[in-house]
């Protein structure tokens, strides 16, 4: 047991491994919404959504990244991204998911020449929705995951590309431009909204090597 735990630590520790926060713009393409509700004809839109990434609960995007050799890293991102309707209606008075359309994505990542990125992954949705439809008004609390109203409940995907820029063996600073659509199935009172999100994104952050 000894003789894999000491196996273990030298490759943990001959790799580099760091941890980057990302603060940035979001934007978001028409997409459909379809909202099923027992008792009612379902409503079909073609939403057109705001994102509001520098107002609380404010845009961030963190990393933990692996790094296997100068070409090649693996990561995991969380995205807090938000999505509010522009175009609401007499049935459907409000509709955001906006304590977070929450991306937690695997992605695996090309480091190109001089430091360049090309970034590709999947993961899913955690969702925490807000809405009123027909006039009854979804309860944020007391529902999903402990009771704090956000749901594992859809699928993304991440396609992006950036640049690093070196300050210090330690410290970097990243930007990056990323597309990710996503779809995701929340609560509505007596029924669920299927969404279809395309959100593009400009970030940039630091990062930080603890272990190189």
């Amino acid at each position: 047991m000894s003789t894999f735990f000491v196996l273990f630590c030298i490759t943990l520790f001959s790799q580099k491994w760091s941890a980057s926060l990302h603060f940035g713009y979001a934007n978001n393409l028409p997409s459909r919404l379809t909202i099923k509700q027992n008792g009612y004809p379902d409503i079909v839109l073609t939403a057109h959504y705001y994102s509001e990434p520098f107002i609380s609960p404010y845009y961030w995007l963190w990393r933990i990244s692996y790094q296997k050799n100068d070409q090649q890293k693996f990561e995991f991102e969380a995205i807090h991204h938000k999505i509010y309707l522009k175009n609401t209606t007499s049935e459907v008075e409000a509709f955001g998911i906006s304590h977070g359309l929450n991306l937690l994505i695997l992605n695996h990542v090309h480091v190109l020449k001089r430091q360049f990125h090309v970034n590709y992954g999947i993961g899913g949705v955690l969702a925490h929705a807000e809405n009123t439809i027909r006039g009854k008004s979804l309860p944020e609390k007391g529902r999903g995951i402990l009771g704090m109203g956000y749901y594992l409940s859809g699928i993304a995907l991440n396609l992006s590309a950036g640049k690093y820029f070196n300050l210090s063996k330690r410290f970097y600073i990243n930007t990056e431009v990323l597309f990710n659509p996503s779809y995701t199935i929340v609560p509505v009172v007596d029924g669920k909204a299927f969404v279809w999100n395309y959100a593009y994104q400009v970030i940039a952050g630091v990062g930080y090597y603890f272990i190189k």
